[in-house]
């Protein structure tokens, strides 16, 4: 190390790219056996980033992630109509009245998200309104990738296949149009729900509830998770005590409004429900609701009575998942999950095109975990591609290349066989036995990847 400082690399050297990688290559190794310029800690730390990362692969990486920020660059200019009746009133709010704008009803929008636009409008004043209301959530797409290449690192050991994850969150047109492009901080949940996944597969119980509280704070569509985690804990891996991080981080989320001077009721009720005042079962998602003619007169009690339908299959799920004696691998718990947030929205009424984000999310981690349901991760983003079309520019329904009902029929085929193959990982011994019963010979095992 003493001779690399000694004799530095000049300008002329860094310029070329050819010499950028030979003095990496020359520092690299100094590092990891430690240096006298730095802590011996700082030393572990960065000898321990570079084993992790070879040339190659940290090259790709970079690349890939400025490919997704350039991306998202060239859509932020869009302005969609929420933005125009909604967003742009919300952060002109903010920037005059500062933080007593959260001590009046200032939107339907979840609080967290309004504490991002506020620190944006105080830390960050001259950046456009526009920008400044798709900055939260294309900071959380590359987050959420983040942990979504954690997720498929942990179990693959493969570099090469979580950076392939990692890229193919950041370049899945559904979820590029959701920020960027539309300006939905839907990501935020996203992002929050695979810290918590992620933590199901470290198995550290205080940053699975923990980051859930924070997903349910941001967006209710994180309820879907709901039955995967009860189930955990109905199983022992999640204790009881640990749900107290739900409730706390909740409770965290509308502190500063309240101390703005905002009644704690009304707090709580703009936290638990989200404000949906049309008469459609389904808005422009693929959901079985598409298939219910819409009355407005009968509309009331269907959707009383498809609440009360989404609540049990939660319920099946999680007596489905808690009862099976298999041990929960972290293959068999991306699974979970991942049927947990397809199916809940899919039975679900008044869902929006935007609640299968999740779904989206997870669908992506599912098929590099299993990669013989790469079929669900690609019909739920195509689904939700579509869907986006037709919201956003408000395509007529006779007009649209898919309309929600055959989008619906698809995602009812997928969904099956997911919850088909779900269910033999579950219950093994049922699904040979069933299988002996139809072809008269033992069932051949599936090696688990």
């Amino acid at each position: 190390m003493s001779a690399l400082i000694s004799d530095p690399p000049s300008v002329e050297q860094l310029a070329a790219p050819a010499r950028v990688w030979a003095v990496w290559g020359r520092i690299a190794p100094c590092m990891r056996r430690g240096s006298p310029m730095l802590s011996k800690a700082a030393s572990e730390k960065v000898g321990h980033f570079l084993d992790r990362f070879d040339r190659q692969h940290l090259a790709l990486l970079i690349a890939g992630t400025a490919l997704a920020l350039l991306l998202r660059i060239s859509l932020l200019d869009f302005k969609s109509n929420d933005f125009l009746d909604d967003g742009r009133a919300w952060y002109y709010q903010i920037q005059v009245l500062g933080f007593r704008a959260f001590g009046h009803d200032l939107s339907n929008a979840n609080l967290p998200y309004l504490y991002l636009l506020y620190l944006i409008a105080r830390f960050i004043p001259h950046l456009p309104n526009l920008t400044a209301v798709k900055l939260p959530a294309l900071v959380a797409d590359f987050v959420c990738a983040t942990f979504v290449y954690q997720i498929v690192r942990f179990r693959r050991e493969s570099r090469s296949e979580a950076l392939l994850a990692y890229m193919a969150l950041l370049l899945a047109p559904a979820i590029v149009l959701n920020g960027s492009f539309w300006g939905q901080p839907d990501s935020l949940c996203a992002a929050a729900v695979a810290v918590s996944l992620f933590g199901v597969l470290k198995k550290k119980p205080w940053v699975v509830t923990t980051a859930y509280g924070a997903a349910l704070a941001f967006g209710l569509p994180a309820i879907f998770l709901l039955p995967f985690l009860i189930s955990l804990s109905l199983k022992r891996r999640l204790g009881w005590k640990h749900w107290l991080a739900v409730p706390t981080v909740l409770v965290a989320g509308v502190l500063p409004a309240w101390v703005a001077g905002r009644p704690i009721s009304g707090l709580v009720l703009s936290s638990v429900v989200s404000a949906d005042y049309s008469s459609a079962l389904s808005t422009y998602a693929p959901t079985l609701y598409t298939w219910v003619p819409t009355a407005p007169d009968a509309a009331g009690t269907i959707f009383h009575a498809g609440l009360v339908f989404a609540l049990l299959v939660m319920a099946v799920l999680v007596v489905l998942m808690a009862r099976s004696r298999v041990e929960l691998s972290p293959q068999l718990a991306v699974q979970l999950a991942t049927l947990c947030v397809v199916l809940v929205p899919f039975v679900t009424p008044k869902m929006h095109e935007r609640d299968f984000l999740l779904a989206d999310v997870l669908s992506i981690v599912l098929a590099f975990y299993v990669p013989s349901l790469y079929h669900l991760a690609l019909v739920t983003n195509m689904s939700s591609l579509f869907s986006y079309i037709s919201s956003l520019f408000s395509v007529e329904y006779h007009r649209r290349p898919f309309p929600e009902a055959w989008l619906a029929v698809a995602m009812l085929l997928v969904i099956a066989l997911t919850i088909r193959h779900v269910v033999q990982q579950l219950y093994p011994a049922l699904a040979a036995r069933g299988h002996e019963e139809t072809t008269g010979g033992p069932a051949a095992t599936d090696p688990e990847p």
